[in-house]
């Protein structure tokens, strides 16, 4: 990924271009990385400008006089010909500052047209850059990749040298551990890793490296960027009760995610993921955690409202920044769960900002998975409102299947009313769970009403310190009712509409839905 970079900064040196911007986390190896290729295009020299440091030669050791502010470092720059100039960190403007407002702006321009009429390069560096009007035309944004498989072994080595080196008991890890610490790592800045495997260390008394503390600095890492949430639980299939079209699909698709190299020999393409359209409740987010566990994938959680800011440019940002994070810990699974809640308000009422950003992401879900050089991403968006989701998420090609999630179906319900009971330490077999499975059908319970009816009888229950029995299931199921009957029209909408659109997530029951049906 790194060498993708270089030859991308490469050609740009080559080619004369004046302004180049480069937003990443990773600023001290890429420095490293432009002050390697940029003398090869531009040889009078290479300058960095930090904050309070100003504005010196790569090779020297002070800096030239007035330019600790970056007022100072741009006029600066204006002496220098044929060389590359990076300033780091340097935006000093406000996102909403009007055109023309800002001092810096006014001499930023002025620098940018010196440097295009004195073959000079000035590259901005920072994990956060917002673009002036002023310059827009003239900058050009290039990526800076996370660590990859490759520089994350050699942080490692880096590592396992210095434990070496400070602790006799050290054990360094061997192949099938050090694959584990480098997937967890992904994801990690250079300094955020080799972080994380030192606090491994220490918290083993110096013994070894392990990839489970790896994995919860990361998780730290990425609640702290507020727009992810890493999704860690030990749901499995036999936990989802039903829904069997769709693990079935899962489990044909594993193979290929496991074995990319193999399927890509055989042309067969990267899995995008799916889609779940249904009834609110009826277990599309928990067999979306279970399917990551089935594909031993981490799991992301996207909430499209965390992307959208007040301020300028904010929405975008996070947008490409979200991306960048999903790709840097991939491969993964991603869930966005309500995802026609998310785009629901796109129009032109915010200046385009919604559009702007509905469209950066079409176009990577779209395009995602093709580069064969970066990992993989299977999606898993749910839906309840299919009225809501706009079309270019329904068109063919975008997802690998569309699945329906209903009800559940008699013997859905005969598995999701054990697999409560077990869970609460009871055992199904002392209980009439094929009674209780056709009165919770027959009324339209989804797999969150039933799991609700078993959790309100065992309440019952311990509030009269006894065991729980068939008649306090029967009391919960009784008083319930359920969504199908509230929203009794709008479910018949759904499911007319899937009947052509949408493949069954599980096998159908055609028996209608009765509220005065519980025979027990």
């Amino acid at each position: 990924m790194t060498t993708q970079f270089s030859d991308e900064l490469t050609a740009k040196l080559a080619a004369g271009f004046y302004c180049l911007g480069i937003r990443t986390p990773r600023i001290e190896a890429c420095r490293t990385e432009i002050i390697k290729i940029a003398p090869t295009k531009r040889p009078q020299g290479t300058f960095i400008w930090r904050l309070g440091d100003g504005l010196k030669n790569v090779t020297a050791k002070e800096a030239a006089s007035d330019t600790e502010d970056l007022l100072g470092g741009l006029i600066a720059c204006r002496k220098t010909m044929r060389s590359t100039v990076i300033f780091e960190n340097a935006q000093t403007w406000r996102e909403d500052d009007p055109p023309g407002a800002s001092a810096e702006i006014a001499a930023l321009t002025a620098t940018i047209e010196y440097c295009r009429n004195a073959g000079n390069t000035i590259i901005f560096v920072g994990p956060r850059f917002t673009i002036p009007p002023e310059i827009q035309h003239h900058i050009v944004m290039l990526d800076f990749p996370m660590p990859d498989e490759s520089c994350l072994n050699g942080i490692l080595d880096q590592s396992i040298k210095v434990c070496k080196k400070y602790s006799s008991v050290f054990v360094a890890p061997q192949n099938g551990e050090r694959d584990a610490l480098v997937q967890a790592g992904k994801g990690l800045t250079d300094f955020e890793f080799e972080n994380a495997l030192m606090l491994s260390v220490v918290k083993h008394v110096g013994l070894h490296m392990d990839p489970t503390i790896v994995q919860r600095e990361k998780v730290a890492g990425i609640k702290r960027s507020s727009l992810l949430e890493i999704v860690e639980r030990p749901t499995t299939f036999d936990d989802v009760g039903g829904l069997e079209h769709v693990k079935q699909f899962i489990l044909r698709r594993k193979k290929v995610i496991k074995n990319l190299k193999k399927a890509r020999e055989a042309k067969l393409d990267v899995p995008k993921g799916i889609m779940l359209i249904g009834v609110p409740g009826a277990g599309k987010s928990f067999i979306s955690i279970a399917i990551a566990n089935a594909l031993e994938l981490p799991l992301l959680s996207l909430d499209i409202g965390r992307l959208f800011g007040s301020l300028v440019g904010q929405s975008e940002q996070n947008t490409r920044t979200t991306i960048e994070i999903i790709e840097s810990v991939a491969p993964c699974c991603l869930l966005i769960e309500e995802i026609e809640k998310g785009f629901s308000g796109t129009s032109e009422h915010d200046g385009g900002t919604s559009m702007r950003v509905f469209g950066t992401f079409l176009t990577w879900l779209q395009d995602r998975n093709r580069d064969a050089d970066k990992s993989p991403v299977f999606i898993i968006a749910t839906a309840n409102d299919v009225s809501a989701l706009r079309p270019e998420f329904l068109r063919k090609g975008r997802w690998d299947e569309i699945f329906f999630v209903d009800l559940p179906n008699v013997l859905e319900c005969r598995n999701i009313l054990s697999i409560h009971l077990k869970l609460r330490n009871e055992d199904p077999n002392n209980f009439k769970v094929a009674a209780f499975a056709e009165a919770v059908h027959s009324k339209g319970f989804t797999g969150s009403e039933i799991e609700q009816a078993i959790v309100t009888a065992k309440y019952d229950a311990y509030d009269e310190d006894r065991n729980l029995t068939n008649d306090d299931i029967k009391k919960a199921v009784t008083s319930t009712i359920p969504l199908a009957v509230t929203m009794r029209e709008r479910i018949a909408t759904l499911r007319e509409w899937a009947i052509t659109r949408a493949r069954p997530a599980s096998e159908g029951d055609d028996t209608p839905i009765n509220p005065r049906n519980l025979a027990l």
